[in-house]
């Protein structure tokens, strides 16, 4: 190697070609030539320092130093991911905590979920929900009553309404309707806007703006209603019937107004029409009575049925 041009690589004053050749010598070099004797006869001190760097790191130990430190550094980085990859799976994810709202008959309840959707409750209705949804999946267990469901839209997490059945209702952003008063009842959902998916283990039926589905285990029925306005009239106080059976009026007076009708084997199957805005139970009970044979005695919150 010039000694010149090792002086400029130390003056700084070499090209970029130039440094890159000096830099790749000393990599591989042995020894330095010999120094040009300074003015005062003593060696440069940068060719001081350039002689013990290549007395201290031989071209070939540092060659293997330089191999083992990338290798080093690979395995350190493998073992390193190996071991985040271990710690992860090994770590269970963390349970959801749920939450159970027990809305009690005669009134109705609003709930905003962690996600923004929002599920009004009518009286007699309990729900579950998690306080935080996963990044995947958004589920609730609709327990017992009446709900009316607006889903915020989420394509990336489906909406699951799970069902006191073990059936269950996917969602993905819309409105819809959730009546099941209890086992004795069949379950009845409404579409308003958007769509759905009600599941079983060997059903699947997708329903499509104002359609009607009632399932009583494996008995299911679809209807396209004209106006679903009668199944909503709930949600702002009022009590719609047509041609609802009247056990089914029965259900949801005791849902509206918190009593409890007994002896309603002793009365015919008949079907009764009415619209009832905020009126009084005794009122309600009066029509009904003065338009079929059924009769009525209460004492309190108990309501006697006996046929005239």
């Amino acid at each position: 190697m010039d000694n010149e041009l090792i002086a400029r690589y130390l003056r700084g004053t070499c090209t970029e070609d130039e440094r890159r050749l000096v830099e790749q010598w000393l990599h591989e070099a042995d020894e330095l030539p010999p120094a040009p004797p300074a003015a005062n006869g003593e060696k440069d001190r940068h060719w001081l320092q350039l002689e013990d760097r290549i007395r201290q790191a031989p071209a070939k130990k540092r060659t293997i130093h330089r191999l083992v430190l990338l290798i080093g550094s690979a395995a350190a980085m493998f073992l390193l991911i190996l071991g985040l990859g271990l710690f992860q799976s090994t770590q269970s994810p963390k349970p959801l905590e749920w939450v159970q709202v027990d809305n009690p008959p005669g009134k109705q309840r609003i709930l905003t979920l962690p996600d923004s959707s929002v599920i009004q409750l009518n009286g007699g209705s309990s729900i579950a929900y998690p306080k935080r949804f996963t990044d995947t999946l958004r589920e609730i267990r609709f327990l017992r009553g009446e709900a009316y469901f607006t889903v915020h839209r989420d394509t990336h997490r489906p909406f699951i309404v799970h069902t006191a059945e073990k059936e269950y209702i996917q969602v993905l952003g819309t409105e819809f309707n959730v009546r099941h008063a209890d086992d004795h009842h069949p379950i009845q959902i409404t579409l308003i806007h958007g769509r759905i998916a009600y599941r079983t283990a060997t059903q699947y039926h997708h329903l499509v703006p104002g359609e009607q589905l009632t399932s009583d285990q494996e008995d299911f029925s679809k209807q396209q209603l004209a106006d679903t306005a009668p199944v909503l009239a709930w949600t702002s106080g009022m009590l719609w019937f047509e041609e609802t059976p009247v056990q089914e009026v029965f259900s949801r007076l005791e849902q509206h107004y918190d009593v409890t009708f007994s002896g309603s084997e002793n009365v015919e199957q008949q079907l009764i029409t009415g619209k009832f805005t905020r009126e009084p139970l005794d009122r309600i009970l009066w029509v009904i009575s003065e338009s079929t044979d059924i009769a009525f005695s209460r004492k309190g919150k108990q309501i006697t049925i006996y046929k005239k």
